[in-house]
């Protein structure tokens, strides 16, 4: 799983010679998560970051644990792999497998910044945007989005989008938000931050924003995000085969859907399954 960085990721940060194995490994996609621990323990940070991309966004989902995951990010963050300190941040922020915490999010996300990580910098504009771990300041959100999405960083692109649609810092614009995350999410592939576009679509299409009220398009976009564990698609996937909407009602496969969901960090997937369980 790769994650767009600046090319000076490592510089000022932590160097290693192994570094371009690791590079390698991952264009040639011969590299087995097994083969990522054995990198990390020998304490390269970036397989670590490969290790808990596994976990968080590939196939050892199914084996593995958030908080599997939330340790490997912390030892390549401590090794000085920025996107490392970012993915950590993001469990800081959400709770996922640690107590939530805006000020450690915070600062995780500063970190990795400083280490040319890109996620860090959206990370550090987004406390910005919502008043989380620093004072709120829309002004500098705004800019370091722009800046950000202009370079490709997709999550960057769906809070800028978010900022648009909400008109925070401007008047709201729904049909340009929707633009912005259209190509977040056809670049999912590349950077699994665009999934979350995939879902700001969905919620569009479900609620009928900015045109026709569409289910049909909002159930591809929120299956597209949760194919790619973004938890909030999935536990809304959840509620749709659960309440029979443009699906037929299934009651396992909701339940499947909302124990995904709560295992990525969504509370309300959790709330869900408990209530389906409880349902005679």
């Amino acid at each position: 799983m790769t994650t767009r960085r600046h090319k000076s990721s490592s510089i000022g940060c932590t160097l290693h010679d192994s570094l371009g194995c690791v590079d390698a490994s991952k264009l040639r996609r011969d590299e087995t998560f097994e083969g990522w621990q054995r990198r990390c323990a020998a304490g390269v940070g970036e397989a670590c970051l490969e290790a808990g991309n596994a976990v968080r966004f590939g196939a050892e989902s199914s084996t593995h644990t958030p908080a599997d995951g939330a340790r490997f990010y912390e030892r390549g963050c401590n090794l000085g792999a920025g996107n490392a300190c970012a993915r950590l941040g993001y469990h800081a922020g959400v709770g996922l497998a640690m107590p939530k915490n805006d000020t450690r999010m915070f600062e995780l996300y500063e970190k990795a910044c400083r280490c040319g990580d890109d996620t860090g910098c959206s990370g550090v504009a987004y406390g910005y945007r919502e008043g989380r771990g620093v004072p709120q300041d829309y002004e500098r959100a705004r800019s370091a989005f722009t800046a950000l999405c202009a370079r490709g960083v997709q999550a960057s692109c769906v809070h800028l989008g978010h900022m648009i649609e909400s008109g925070m810092g401007a008047l709201p614009d729904v049909l340009r938000a929707r633009t912005v995350y259209e190509s977040a999410c056809a670049a999912r592939q590349l950077d699994p931050e665009g999934a979350q576009g995939c879902y700001m679509l969905g919620q569009q299409y479900r609620d009928g924003r900015g045109g026709t009220q569409d289910d049909g398009r909002a159930y591809v976009y929120f299956d597209q995000a949760c194919q790619m564990q973004q938890s909030l698609a999935c536990a809304e996937l959840g509620r749709w085969y659960r309440d029979g909407r443009h699906v037929g009602r299934d009651g396992a496969r909701a339940l499947q859907l909302f124990d995904t969901a709560c295992s990525h960090g969504a509370e309300d997937g959790c709330r869900d399954a408990d209530a389906l369980r409880a349902t005679p």
